[in-house]
């Protein structure tokens, strides 16, 4: 059974790898990955006396096989490669934090203090911008690759013009987020809150490190007392035996 799962995990793994995929062939790509998953899955549950149990897990390993492997593919064609960026790019569009025009710093960061509940708001805010950050840039080159992709196969060439929309749209964002990341961390009270932050991991790390340690001791104390009872009924088994071969002779 662990092979089983390790030839699976190998199959996904390698087929992610598979860029370019024209879209075309995605269809065949998923469904010969189903057929081939679902082959395997027959070979290690083949039983003689269970056909019907072998043929149930290799058709329903197969087809969920080639769901997944449909989806990978698809995500990896030059139209899905524009449809994650513009998902990308329509979430951002939902985030106040970056869409909204703020007249002053002080509302900018009044908003935060307001709406992040949390003991150090700044220090959330800024993660969240980071992250959206990093979303972006990782859209940009969604859509670099899929202009690439379009222009080698000379199809979907609208992905290109749809593609100088966007990128104008994500590179308006980051110079927002830019901006307003500057205006947090140069905030006295963000690096206060920062400070407390950093002070309540450091007691989460120790404090998880201490019950990891406690954990592993009482499994120990278990593992000993369990190997002390075992020993003792050993001891007592073989006792009995000496004395019923004594009372024997």
């Amino acid at each position: 059974m662990r092979k089983f799962f390790l030839i699976i995990t190998f199959v996904f793994l390698n087929f992610q790898n598979i860029k370019p995929i024209k879209e075309e062939n995605v269809k065949w790509a998923s469904a010969i990955t189903g057929l081939s998953v679902g082959a395997i899955t027959w070979f290690f549950t083949h039983d003689n006396s269970k056909n019907w149990k072998s043929f149930f897990w290799g058709s329903a390993i197969g087809c969920l096989a080639a769901y997944l492997a449909y989806k990978i593919a698809l995500d990896n064609t030059p139209i899905g490669k524009f449809n994650n960026a513009s998902d990308i790019v329509n979430n951002t569009h939902l985030k106040y934090i970056v869409v909204n025009e703020f007249e002053t710093e002080q509302l900018f960061l009044g908003y935060i203090i307001s709406n992040y509940y949390s003991n150090w708001p700044l220090v959330d805010a800024r993660q969240d911008l980071d992250s959206i950050k990093l979303n972006l840039i990782s859209a940009k080159f969604l859509l670099d690759s899929a202009c690439k992709e379009t222009i080698e196969y000379n199809k979907d060439l609208w992905i290109c013009r749809e593609s100088v929309f966007l990128k104008k749209q994500i590179d308006e964002f980051l110079e927002k987020i830019t901006l307003r990341l500057g205006s947090i961390v140069s905030c006295m009270l963000y690096k206060e809150q920062y400070k407390r932050y950093k002070k309540y991991q450091k007691k989460v790390k120790k404090l998880t490190s201490t019950v990891a340690k406690e954990i592993s001791s009482h499994v120990q104390k278990e593992c000993e007392q369990s190997r002390k009872e075992a020993l003792i009924n050993d001891i007592v088994n073989k006792t009995n035996g000496n004395i019923g071969i004594n009372i024997t002779i």
